[in-house]
C-alpha cells in the first residue's frame, strides 16, 4: 500500500467519536458517560506533516464528544535508525576499547 492508498482509505473511515459505547463510570450518578476513543498512530501514518495534521484533526474532532486515549509510537523507518545507529555505536566501542586480557 502506498501512501496515497493509505490518504484515501482514510479520508473514508467514519470518526470513532461516531461510535456510541459509553464508559461506566463506578462512584456514583453524579459523573457523567461519555464515549472512549483509542487511537494509535505510528509509522506510515505519521510519514511527513500532512500527515500528522490529519492524525491531530481526527484527534481534535473525537475530543469534543469522547474521553480520548492517543497512543503514540515511531514514525517510519525511525526504529530501524535507532537500531543501525546502536550498532554502529557497539562496533566503534568495540575497536576503541578493546576487553582488556
Amino acid at each position: 500500500m502506498n501512501l496515497e492508498n493509505l490518504q484515501e482509505d482514510v479520508a473514508g473511515e467514519p470518526s470513532p467519536a461516531a461510535s456510541h459505547h459509553p464508559v461506566l463510570y463506578s462512584g456514583g450518578v453524579s459523573k457523567r458517560r461519555r464515549n472512549a476513543v483509542a487511537f494509535k498512530f505510528g509509522g506510515s501514518s505519521l510519514l511527513g506533516a500532512d500527515r500528522m495534521l490529519h492524525a491531530a484533526g481526527l484527534v481534535r474532532a473525537a475530543v469534543k464528544t469522547s474521553s480520548v486515549t492517543v497512543v503514540v509510537s515511531a514514525m517510519k523507518g525511525v526504529t530501524d535508525h535507532l537500531l543501525s545507529i546502536r550498532s554502529r555505536a557497539r562496533r566503534w566501542q568495540a575497536r576503541a576499547c578493546p576487553p582488556r586480557s
